[in-house]
């Protein structure tokens, strides 16, 4: 399959054919919107947008906020395969818009989800499971990082829905204040699967630990201290979230989901989904913001 790439700031065009290369992935080329002389001599290297989409057939996306909406609605006119880097850097309304113009052309949309892949479906042993995440940040981390950690833990447990989820419960402290703060999220599904997950800032040294429990069978896992792809500006830098192996993980899953064309376990309704969730949990807990 045809792949091309689309970043803010440059990168080397060595890693991408690497990564192109781990997953079965034709590299026609990249475009950089801040590209330097330095690459004008790389055949791979384009100085126009338009001129790679037109030869692609997946266009992986690691534009910001502010500039990632219109290209992505471009590209699905083109019935290009889309894969947005960085979830926790989009908004509800344009998902919402994007969904509309993928549902009504048929192209499939994926998203990348800064961070480790807490639980992969392979891992769900049986119909019923238990997963429990505690997560513990230092004070000093900002709001805008624990912002992005709680869209990324919201974003995993709705990735694993394997039957539908019944019912949220959030209990906790105002999300962004000047003191510690404490979310407890409790998920339950129809089938009686349920997943609890704590994220608060700690007076003590920071520590990540994930129990995963699926009928008699447990499964232990560790998850790294700091990830840099919590980063709010991690786009500007796509070399760190690049070498991601979280990140690099979820970005093979949806290669080879739209290559072998199976549904994606991480497409735009789990974002849409998501995104709802997360207003929810503003809500409750800012409610006259």
């Amino acid at each position: 399959m045809k792949a091309g790439f689309f970043f803010q700031n440059s990168v080397n065009i060595g890693l991408l054919q690497t990564i192109a290369d781990e997953n079965s992935l034709e590299l026609v080329g990249a475009f950089f919107q801040s590209n330097d002389e330095s690459n004008s001599s790389d055949p791979k290297i384009y100085e126009s947008e338009d001129e790679l989409l037109v030869q692609i057939e997946v266009a992986y996306i690691f534009y910001n906020g502010d500039n990632y909406f219109d290209f992505a609605a471009k590209a699905l006119k083109r019935g290009v395969n889309i894969f947005l880097a960085s979830l926790p850097d989009y908004s509800h309304s344009s998902l919402v818009e994007i969904n509309e113009l993928s549902t009504e052309i048929g192209v499939p949309i994926g998203f990348g989800c800064a961070g480790e892949i807490l639980v992969k479906q392979d891992e769900i042993i049986g119909n019923c499971f238990m997963l429990e995440l505690t997560r513990d940040t230092g004070k000093a981390t900002s709001d805008e990082v624990f912002r992005r950690m709680l869209i990324y833990d919201i974003a995993s447990f709705v990735r694993i829905k394997p039957y539908g989820m019944r019912k949220l419960r959030v209990n906790g402290l105002p999300l962004f204040n000047q003191k510690p703060t404490v979310i407890n999220l409790r998920f339950e599904y129809d089938n009686s699967s349920i997943i609890a997950s704590s994220i608060a800032r700690v007076d003590e040294d920071e520590k990540c630990v994930l129990r995963f429990f699926s009928g008699d069978d447990g499964y232990f896992k560790d998850l790294s201290i700091n990830s840099i792809a919590f980063e709010s500006k991690i786009l500007e830098s796509p070399q760190l979230i690049l070498s991601d192996e979280g990140f690099i993980a979820n970005l093979g899953i949806y290669s080879q989901e739209i290559i072998s064309k199976s549904p994606l376990s991480f497409g735009i309704e789990n974002a849409i989904e998501t995104f709802n969730l997360f207003e929810t949990i503003e809500e409750r807990l800012n409610p006259f913001s």
